[in-house]
């Protein structure tokens, strides 16, 4: 197990960081290995898993106008005239 015992606020955060594509490669295979050997473990990641394909699959993004676009950009425009940002 990653060579250190970790907590599970620690692996729930691993698990997080996993899914965000946080973590090098090494912490990667670690906590696969970790997750492979723990059924708990392995159980937290599988409800991450599945909360995050159901956001995707289920929660619609809303549209966003090419008008509404365009107030934000030339908004950023008059807050920011040197164009620095």
């Amino acid at each position: 197990m990653m060579g250190k015992h970790l907590d599970v606020q620690q692996y729930k955060q691993q698990i997080v960081d996993f899914f965000d594509n946080n973590l090098t490669e090494k912490a990667k295979a670690d906590l696969l290995q970790d997750v492979s050997e723990n059924s708990f473990l392995s159980g937290i990641f599988e409800n991450e898993k599945n909360v995050r394909s159901f956001i995707k699959s289920q929660v619609k993004r809303p549209k966003i106008s090419p008008a509404f676009l365009k107030s934000i950009t030339d908004k950023i425009k008059i807050d920011n005239p040197h164009g620095i940002y």
